[in-house]
């Protein structure tokens, strides 16, 4: 079997799999190109190595199995055979929302219980209830949660710390005071 057959299967494997496609829709092709270049990273140098472009080039030699799209200004891949794909990708950003929302809420609660409303990146990732809908949540999926939800939290680089944001007037002080 050669290198391209494998890295195709891999693929194939990865837009079939419950956790990554659960409703057989479109998945970002970057996830699926992280996957496989972090999970399988000699087949990934095989197969794509380090050309510009190389990734692209080698999903769309299988366009009898696969294609690109565009949504909302970024490329998806799905499999021709997942002729209901629009449905899976409205259950998908369904199920998505449903489960920011229910992270963007225990992440609240857990600053909360913290000194200075904040914490790491990692203090949180350990946190048994740090999870999405497809499980534990990955770093830098959490800090890309974190920049998403900046009405509600900040993130700072340096020390890989999460921030709740408040309103500067209900955690002033000097706020009842009425000559502030």
């Amino acid at each position: 079997i050669n290198a391209e057959y494998m890295g195709f299967e891999k693929v194939l494997e990865l837009l079939e799999d419950p956790k990554i496609n659960p409703y057989k829709g479109s998945v970002p092709i970057e996830r699926i190109q992280n996957i496989v270049r972090s999970n399988y990273e000699q087949l990934y140098f095989d197969v794509v190595g380090t050309r510009h472009n190389s990734w692209r080039e080698f999903i769309e030699f299988f366009t009898g199995y696969f294609c690109l799209i565009q949504v909302d200004n970024k490329w998806r891949i799905r499999l021709k055979t997942h002729e209901n794909w629009e449905a899976g990708d409205k259950e998908q950003k369904k199920a998505s929302r449903e489960s920011d929302s229910k992270l963007a809420s225990v992440l609240e609660s857990f600053l909360r219980t913290r000194d200075g409303l904040c914490c790491t990146v990692d203090d949180f990732v350990a946190h048994p209830e740090c999870k999405d809908s497809s499980g534990p949540v990955l770093r830098g999926d959490l800090v890309r949660f974190v920049k998403r939800h900046s009405d509600k939290f900040s993130y700072e680089k340096e020390g890989f710390r999460i921030l709740l944001v408040t309103n500067s007037e209900s955690t002033s002080p000097t706020s009842s005071d009425p000559a502030s």
